[in-house]
């Protein structure tokens, strides 16, 4: 009897830590690494106009109305962005492209677009 005793415990606890084991390997597969947990999702798109990088020029996104475009949200930091980057480029040339860098630097931006 007090074998049994001893080995319920230990029986319960094991059990225990065998499912919360379970659980954390089974949360880690589904997070993918490469991607970036965006603040944008499920947010309404910007209506004001936005300055273009390095110039005093502004565009109205209203313009854009009616037509197809993509609007990428990119950080020179990012290196999903990094890894999106050439593909994005070769698209623009079938459609408009709008990119919208997220808390970034000017001259870092800059650096990132010309590479």
């Amino acid at each position: 009897m007090r074998k049994l005793i001893f080995f319920i415990p230990l029986i319960s606890i094991s059990v225990l830590i065998f499912m919360i084991g379970a659980a954390l390997i089974k949360q880690n597969n589904f997070n993918d690494k490469k991607t970036v947990k965006s603040v944008f999702i499920d947010k309404h798109f910007p209506k004001e106009s936005i300055r273009l990088l390095n110039s005093s020029q502004i565009i109205n996104l209203n313009n854009f109305k009616g037509s197809s475009f993509l609007v990428n949200f990119f950080s020179s930091w990012c290196e999903p962005c990094k890894l999106e980057a050439e593909n994005l480029e070769k698209l623009s040339d079938k459609i408009n492209i709008i990119g919208i860098a997220y808390k970034d630097k000017s001259d870092d931006i800059s650096k990132f677009l010309n590479n």
